[in-house]
């Protein structure tokens, strides 16, 4: 079983991994805004969130996590519908470590600065290592379990313990006041409402080890994990903007360094760079097993092409689901940090939504999951709701294009799938579908045809038969998909998170 201190770290890398993208919070709106901003969204959407993933991975305690609760809650296609969007954000955001950590590198090398060949061929080709060595190690493996996670988290937060300690002498609390005053105006609102809303959630991907955690822990936990989360944000950026004399416009990712090398000189810069580099490898390791995972979870139960499912024969890991995320990784890593922010927060509201409505949904059909009543859900749900529909609304319209068009994809993807099973189109073959992501009958998802199991041994026994109608609901062949049912994620106590 996973310890409370162990979920705690793991979560801490799910949602952060440390002050790392969070100056461009500063340079947007300056220290007041930018420090009651971190304040209120972790008050109107971490604590919300968490409480909502504590609540329901103790109600639901399997690895399947957010999308056991979205599939119990509205059927297969809601859920598969958040289990795509979580996926293809996944992968968005795992686009942005190259390019978060070449920014810290930029502050102790020249290598990687300016719009020259050299330096754009320095960076694409970091940007192919970075990922290429990266997918090999989940592909070997690499692990990440509780204890370690505890380990990494102390090495990552070390210097910026020191760092808020040699800063604190010099803290002038009349800084913490500072506001931004341009042409732009006090806030720009859009960059500094993405890098908030990236900076303080993803406390759902806790779920994924539901099965290793007792119920009774999940609310210190995630107690916990909020203010770990919140301080590791907070207090450097109190450090950092009541000690320096920068202003908002000498911010931008990396400038941490900046004041560390203000303060302390060189060696605080490097340690910090060092632990930038750390945590950046071990959160885009974990999101990449994590993903890699989701996808072979979902070939098993029948949703996707078994190749996704087949493991390497040595390591046992995803081979084909692993190369798919980084293939996605590749195609994105172009993009600059906010345009990928953007798009990957726009596809998360999406998500969110669905799993703040099945959070209602499952309070309404089973009230003794829930623990709170029906006035404290209300105040639980709204501030949250309103914060989602304003991450939405502050995206420019090509945002939304190409997170529609991602979203519509993932509809016709579903759709696709559903009627070429059978027929094992294109050379793809399926396991049988799980009977928890059967379709009812007569529901939008039945008619892309994924109400039935269509067992192999049924298609094996008459080909001619429509297998629509088969022997979908042969006791035997439930009884064996009930017997190898595996989670929609694979426990990431066992692999990189």
């Amino acid at each position: 079983m996973l310890s409370t201190t162990g979920l705690v770290a793991l979560t801490f890398f799910s949602v952060t991994g440390g002050p790392f993208g969070q100056e461009l919070v500063v340079k947007a709106a300056g220290p007041l805004f930018a420090i009651l901003g971190y304040l209120g969204f972790s008050l109107a959407w971490s604590v919300p969130e968490a409480l909502m993933t504590a609540e329901l991975s103790s109600a639901f305690p399997e690895a399947a996590g957010f999308a056991a609760w979205t599939n119990a809650a509205f059927g297969p296609l809601a859920a598969w519908i958040d289990a795509w969007c979580s996926w293809v954000s996944g992968v968005v955001d795992n686009a942005l470590y190259p390019i978060l950590l070449l920014k810290y590198l930029e502050q102790v090398t020249d290598v990687f600065s300016g719009d020259d060949s050299s330096a754009l061929v320095a960076r694409w080709t970091f940007t192919l290592g970075f990922v290429a060595v990266l997918t090999y190690l989940c592909h070997r493996g690499l692990d990440l379990t509780g204890r370690s996670a505890i380990a990494l988290s102390y090495f990552v937060l070390a210097p910026f313990a020191v760092f808020c300690v040699v800063a604190a002498p010099r803290v002038r609390p009349a800084r913490w006041f500072r506001v931004r005053a341009d042409h732009h105006g006090t806030i720009r609102l859009r960059p500094w409402i993405n890098n908030l809303f990236w900076n303080v959630n993803y406390y759902d991907s806790a779920s994924a080890w539901a099965a290793e955690v007792d119920k009774d822990k999940w609310g210190s936990a995630m107690a916990a994990s909020v203010a770990l989360c919140t301080c590791a944000s907070i207090l450097p950026m109190l450090a950092a903007t009541g000690a320096s004399d920068r202003t908002y416009h000498d911010y931008h990712n990396g400038a941490y360094v900046d004041v560390a090398r203000d303060l302390a000189g060189p060696w605080l810069a490097r340690w910090i760079v060092v632990s930038a580099a750390v945590a950046n490898v071990g959160l885009f390791v974990s999101e990449m097993s994590s993903d890699a995972y989701q996808l072979m979870g979902m070939a098993e139960r029948g949703l996707l092409p078994a190749a996704l499912a087949k493991k390497s024969p040595t390591r046992g890991t995803p081979t084909s689901a692993i190369l798919l995320s980084a293939c996605g990784v590749l195609a994105l890593h172009s993009l600059t940090f906010e345009a990928i922010i953007a798009t990957e927060n726009l596809l998360y509201v999406c998500s969110m939504l669905l799993e703040l409505a099945a959070f209602v949904q499952l309070r309404r059909k089973s009230p003794e999951f829930s623990r709170f009543s029906p006035r404290a859900l209300l105040i639980f749900c709204l501030p949250a709701s309103v914060l989602l529909l304003l991450v939405a609304a502050v995206q420019p319209p090509l945002v939304w294009m190409v997170a529609g068009a991602l979203f519509l994809l993932g509809l016709l993807v579903y759709a696709v799938i559903g009627r070429t099973r059978r027929s094992n189109a294109c050379g793809l073959h399926y396991k049988d579908l799980h009977e928890d992501w059967t379709a009812p009958r007569g529901t939008l998802a039945s008619l892309c045809g994924w109400d039935d199991r269509f067992p192999s041994d049924a298609r094996r026994a008459d080909t001619t038969t429509d297998p629509l109608h088969s022997s979908s609901s042969s006791s035997a062949a439930a009884a064996a998909a009930a017997a190898s049912r595996e989670p929609l994620v694979r426990d990431l106590s066992t692999a990189l998170v």
